[in-house]
């Protein structure tokens, strides 16, 4: 497939931030082939007028738990929210089924938004895949590894197998890739930490995890090791393929060992405001050379799984924070939320940015609406104005998935209908454990 935009703004997000404008990107097949601003033949499949129209390298979102769109809404303002109702739920109600029509709504709303990669750590793993492979999103989908059983997993070493057996079933496919997510270090024990960082180096993949999210997590290894990030270097858990997420309680010391170690960040600042925990320190990430991604977390934590609003929130947050407005700058943030999480996954060479040879991951951005003009700088226009109506279409490994702001491989009807199957199944059980907790109070 031999496919043309023409006339389009490009924010590159290559090493020199350039940004052509009316500019011409010939994609073959799956790749980038040419730049260009001379004329144009008429020797294509598809051609695409992208006059007035901005193109960006589609958004990476480096932390999710995709299946978990199912709870989106319940005890939103429940305290022990994790123990007293989620944890109860996914024992009882999941199952690959629900996994799958739970994943085929997140994954959708992701791909309508410009999203168009993602890291997840869950479980029952095929059925995030199975939704993935449907739709056409790029993902790395994490086997959740925990010394207690969790969903379909029974153990840890269960864990692990299932996560060998994924890999050979994926194997064909290079949009489906695996991951370890070890889900923190309250659950997953020493050995199984360091056997995670030893299959994320022979395998080569991203080893996931929750880190120094709260403060009964982090206290336990404040006297033994110093901090919860100090313990990971000591057991020799980090390398260049763990992203960490969350990271908000951090000293200067610990962003200099995961910076050390080639080590990321994912940020997620709607799932950190939403439970009511401090601000992580990103600036100073970025300041000792950390790579800071940008991530929605889970739609129980955040709710929405669109990567601007995400974007958003960064800056202003920041500027809070610090008391500086001129600090997190629009054009910072749109590297987290592309090429930064390009990095964190090493697929930088690959995605991430908009140049020759790279695979076409694109998003096509209809500026030209009462939100986001006038467009004065491009990059605050994007972080600060656009919204999810503002995608016109999105690319995946050179495959048009959504075209005029419409899904192309599924009908939006079919995503609802079967996603309302299995919400009818989770909200029945919920009733009864809500209903529980509100006994005990």
């Amino acid at each position: 497939m031999k496919t043309l935009i023409k006339n389009i703004t490009i924010i590159t997000m290559n090493n020199t931030l350039d940004i052509l404008e009316n500019a011409n990107i010939f994609i073959d097949n799956d790749e980038i082939s040419r730049i260009f601003f001379n004329e144009v033949s008429e020797d294509y499949d598809k051609i695409i007028d992208g006059t007035g129209k901005l193109l960006i390298p589609g958004f990476i979102n480096t932390h999710t738990h995709v299946p978990m769109t199912v709870f989106r809404g319940l005890g939103d303002d429940m305290k022990d929210r994790l123990t007293r109702l989620l944890l109860p739920l996914e024992n009882d109600c999941l199952n690959e089924d629900i996994v799958y029509q739970s994943s085929l709504a997140c994954l959708s709303e992701m791909l309508l938004s410009g999203t168009t990669c993602f890291a997840d750590m869950y479980t029952y793993i095929n059925g995030t895949a199975k939704a993935a492979k449907q739709l056409g999103i790029r993902s790395f989908i994490g086997q959740g590894i925990t010394d207690a059983p969790s969903g379909e997993q029974k153990n840890g070493e269960h864990g692990f197998e299932l996560f060998e057996q994924f890999l050979e079933t994926h194997k064909d496919n290079p949009l489906i890739n695996g991951a370890l997510a070890p889900h923190s270090v309250y659950m997953a024990s020493e050995p199984l930490l360091k056997k995670c960082r030893e299959l994320s180096d022979s395998h080569k993949v991203p080893l996931l995890l929750h880190l120094a999210e709260q403060v009964w997590e982090a206290e336990p290894y404040q006297e033994k090791h110093g901090s919860v990030v100090k313990y990971l270097e000591n057991i020799g858990a980090l390398n260049e393929r763990f992203i960490g997420a969350h990271g908000i309680l951090v000293d200067k010391e610990d962003m200099e060992i995961l910076s050390k170690h080639g080590a990321s960040l994912s940020h997620c600042p709607a799932g950190n405001s939403k439970s009511g925990r401090a601000i992580a320190p990103v600036t100073e990430y970025i300041e000792l050379g950390v790579n800071v991604s940008l991530a929605t977390d889970g739609p129980m934590s955040g709710n929405h799984m669109d990567m601007m609003s995400v974007m958003n929130m960064t800056p202003k947050m920041q500027k809070v924070k610090y008391q500086d407005r001129s600090l997190c700058p629009a054009r910072e943030v749109m590297k987290m939320a592309t090429i930064n999480g390009a990095k964190a996954l090493n697929i930088d060479h690959l995605v991430g940015s908009i140049e020759e040879g790279k695979k076409a991951d694109l998003v096509i951005i209809n500026p030209q609406t009462i939100n986001m003009l006038p467009l004065y700088d491009y990059y605050a226009a994007i972080v600060y104005a656009m919204q999810t109506n503002n995608v016109e279409s999105v690319f995946v490994n050179g495959n048009l998935v959504v075209e005029q702001s419409k899904l192309v491989n599924i009908t939006e009807a079919e995503v609802l209908h079967q996603f309302t199957e299995a919400c009818n199944v989770v909200n029945n059980r919920s009733l009864e454990l809500l209903q529980m907790v509100q006994d005990d109070e």
